[in-house]
């Protein structure tokens, strides 16, 4: 547009010199013109004072075709002024109707300016950047029109959000330092957790494989002790499958064969067989790991007169090695002991602790014989 404008101004320019040149010329043929006027007269004046001579006459033809000739040149130069004075007002007319133009131009570029001197204040309001900072931001495709709707929503769901928390930036880095203490304490304690899962995992493995090394020995001892305590027979320990194949937490079943019976579950004995292989559980678990000093409390009660014998005498052969305190009513059991004690009363309402050592009353009952 700018460029249009100079154009048209220099257009202008060259008219106006061109109208003057014509103007100058048109004036300098006037005045020859005037000239030959005037030469003419004064020949004229003097041809009809005087008798004009042959040269006189050839000069004033002379000066009528000069000023013929000055005339036709006067037309011309007529007819060029009344050209360019058409074509001026033509320019004239296009240089103002390009200054209404450039108004409108510079009304736009004023009204563009303000609004980008708004959208610079309100960026920087709103988003603490400057022009050159938005740069970096800015997308060359970008639609501000489809945008709108989106400007929109993001809008509405700020105003959902509620009143803005000026101290949230202080407390997400508060909170962001805690995150991340407890983020590393997280990393400990699984890095803990891991560590604690293996040894547990080691600790499991060795207990799954002494279990089933100890539990194989009792198996053995239970067998050996079973046939002693029925005279006969057999039995053994079995771990029950379970889908984990975890053996610490599997079941145990008890099969017994007594003499001349079949090999049963041992739900399927007797009271007192049951009793009886109880107490070879028992006897087995205790050679597996013979212990100085045990207490037993009517173990043997529910067992009829010939296995609280077979009781007796396999007790009597175990306490080689550990020694026993046996509280019982069963008189098998107490003729094999060692020593005897009991409560007497004597007087009533007074206990009194008595005690008996069986070979000294056997060597004084010999005596007495």
């Amino acid at each position: 547009m700018r460029k249009d404008l100079d154009t048209g101004a220099a257009l202008t320019a060259r008219l106006n010199q061109e109208r003057a040149a014509a103007a100058v010329r048109i004036l300098a043929l006037e005045g020859n013109r005037k000239k030959a006027e005037d030469a003419l007269a004064e020949e004229r004046s003097k041809a009809i004072s005087d008798a004009m001579s042959d040269e006189q006459r050839e000069r004033i033809e002379g000066l009528k075709e000069r000023l013929a000739c000055l005339d036709s040149d006067k037309t011309v130069h007529q007819r060029e002024l009344a050209a360019l004075e058409d074509r001026r007002n033509l320019k004239a007319e296009e240089i103002s109707a390009l200054n209404e133009k450039k108004i409108r131009e510079e009304s736009a570029l004023e009204r563009l300016d303000t609004d980008s001197k708004l959208l610079a204040a309100k960026v920087a309001e709103e988003y603490g950047l400057d022009y050159e900072a938005a740069q970096v931001y800015r997308a060359d495709e970008y639609d501000y029109q489809k945008s709108l709707t989106a400007i929109n929503r993001l809008k509405r769901k700020i105003n959902d959000l509620g009143p803005v928390n000026m101290l949230a930036v202080d407390e997400f880095a508060e909170v962001g330092g805690r995150y991340e203490n407890m983020t590393l304490q997280r990393e400990d304690m699984l890095k803990a957790e891991a560590d604690l899962l293996k040894i547990i995992g080691d600790l499991t493995g060795e207990m799954h494989t002494k279990f089933k090394t100890e539990f194989d020995k009792i198996n053995e001892n239970f067998m050996v002790i079973f046939k002693q305590l029925f005279n006969g027979g057999k039995a053994k320990l079995q771990l029950e499958e379970s889908d984990d194949k975890d053996i610490l937490n599997a079941g145990i079943e008890i099969y017994a064969e007594p003499p001349g019976k079949k090999l049963q579950h041992i739900s399927l004995l007797s009271g007192g067989e049951k009793a009886l292989t109880a107490i070879a559980i028992l006897f087995a678990i205790l050679k597996l790991k013979p212990m100085p000093f045990c207490v037993l409390d009517e173990i043997e009660a529910a067992l009829d007169d010939a296995n609280a014998n077979l009781f007796a005498e396999y007790l009597r052969k175990f306490s080689k090695n550990t020694q026993f305190i046996v509280i019982t009513h069963r008189k098998p059991t107490m003729e094999l002991a060692d020593t005897l004690y009991g409560v007497t009363m004597e007087e009533k309402g007074v206990s009194k602790l008595v005690s008996v050592q069986l070979s000294d009353a056997v060597k004084h009952v010999k005596a007495a014989q």
